[in-house]
């Protein structure tokens, strides 16, 4: 693969150098995060090893280690599929720092933004996760999406930021049992019905990647706590307040998350890697009317 692109020895070189000063700088990190309390589980993932590839037919030909599902674009749907290995969360953390660098270096280099996104699982160990839009429609016939803050507590890039429900999918795990999962291990919920198809968010600060799924549900089950959530648990949002944020403006979502409560900085955002995908499937794909 990065033959194909004609990658330059000296920019591998390069590129290898950036990665080991990263993951040196991250494991002197990893010490103070657990003297202050961070929940630094080194847990098993499912490694990204080829960027999605767009195949003819869903479930044709699919091996054992592949993820092969209906994807949507801005440009359109399409079925994908890409082969996937194990790491662990660590691993994959300890280069995040070198992701922007290196982009930035090979985006001098003449290789474009796409040609890069192709080669990441080559260039770092690339993990990828699923966040659900659970939406609800209330005693009011508007539509409720459940949303939360980002733990302190937790390790990753989004601490702070507005999000949905999800994690990184593990080893064997499918993207819609990772899905389920996640949403009892944060909520202490069940997804209701699933709709077909996952938007694709990318994070622009590590290699990881986010597939992202709607789920409609009537239960009347209540959200379960956990310590990912700022304030213990996930909240009911309008949707009309999660869209204005998606577009920027989160002086709703922030008063919502104040109803509750819960002490907000104006100005706080969705997470990076969550914006687009949740805009693409809440405004183009599955508008609530």
């Amino acid at each position: 693969m990065l033959a194909f692109f004609h990658v330059d020895p000296s920019l591998l070189t390069k590129i290898a150098e950036i990665n080991e000063g990263a993951e040196r700088i991250s494991r002197t990190k990893e010490i103070k995060e657990v003297t202050d309390g961070v929940k630094l589980f080194n847990g098993p993932l499912a490694k990204m090893v080829r960027w999605p590839k767009r195949v003819e037919r869903l479930d044709g030909g699919r091996q054992k280690n592949e993820e092969e599902f209906l994807l949507f674009t801005d440009q359109g749907e399409g079925r994908y599929r890409f082969p996937y290995e194990e790491t662990s969360y660590l691993t994959c953390r300890r280069f995040w720092d070198a992701y922007a660098p290196i982009k930035e270096l090979c985006l001098s280099k003449g290789i474009s933004e796409d040609e890069f996104n192709q080669i990441t699982p080559h260039l770092f160990p690339t993990c990828y996760g699923v966040l659900t839009i659970l939406r609800r429609y209330g005693q009011d016939g508007q539509p409720y999406l459940l949303v939360g803050l980002r733990s302190k507590q937790l390790a990753g890039r989004h601490v702070g930021t507005i999000s949905f429900p999800g994690g990184l999918v593990r080893p064997r795990e499918r993207l819609i049992e990772a899905a389920c999962r996640q949403l009892r291990e944060e909520c202490q919920m069940e997804l209701g019905r699933i709709t077909p198809g996952f938007a694709m968010g990318l994070h622009p600060n590590a290699a990881s990647i986010t597939f992202m799924l709607l789920a409609d549900d009537y239960a009347s089950s209540e959200v379960g706590e956990s310590f990912e959530w700022k304030g213990g648990k996930a909240l009911w949002a309008p949707e009309d307040a999660v869209l204005k944020a998606l577009d920027g403006d989160t002086v709703a979502m922030v008063e919502t998350f104040n109803r509750a409560e819960l002490d907000v900085a104006e100005g706080t955002p969705i997470a990076p890697d969550a914006a687009k995908p949740a805009k693409l499937l809440l405004t183009s794909i599955y508008p609530s009317f």
